[in-house]
């Protein structure tokens, strides 16, 4: 699941490493848990952070999620983004902007299905999608 991510975010991995990289993204902005709605079980992670957005009309809501390797196609991305998304309309974001691995097709199909659409921007290997709201 970290394949593509920033060194910094690979294993080897324990608790008290999981504690203090999660307590670094919450400097940054909000680490969310995914859980697993009949069983509790956690299966991933949101990843929240303003942005000012770089028109200077407001500020862009950056997004990041990982799913659990083992819960890959069950829908649960496709529902959480759509549940996000759905709340992000209330948030008083002007846009969403979320960045995904060039090529990881299943994940930029999760982004499409939600609303997102491709900007042309992109950042070594990584594609960034954007939702207005």
């Amino acid at each position: 699941v970290t394949a593509t991510l920033p060194e910094s975010w690979r294993g080897p991995y324990s608790r008290t490493r999981a504690a203090a990289w999660i307590e670094e993204r919450d400097l940054e902005g909000t680490t969310l848990l995914v859980e697993e709605r009949t069983k509790g079980d956690p299966i991933g992670l949101v990843l929240l952070h303003d942005s000012p957005e770089a028109e200077g009309n407001g500020s862009d809501l950056r997004l990041g999620y990982l799913i659990a390797e083992s819960q890959w196609g069950c829908g649960y991305a496709t529902e959480l983004l759509q549940g996000f998304v759905e709340w992000a309309q209330t948030a008083p974001h002007r846009r969403i902007v979320a960045g995904v691995a060039s090529g990881h097709s299943a994940s930029i199909r999760v982004l499409e299905k939600s609303g997102f659409s491709r900007l042309d921007e992109t950042a070594d290997s990584e594609e960034f999608y954007v939702l207005e709201v």
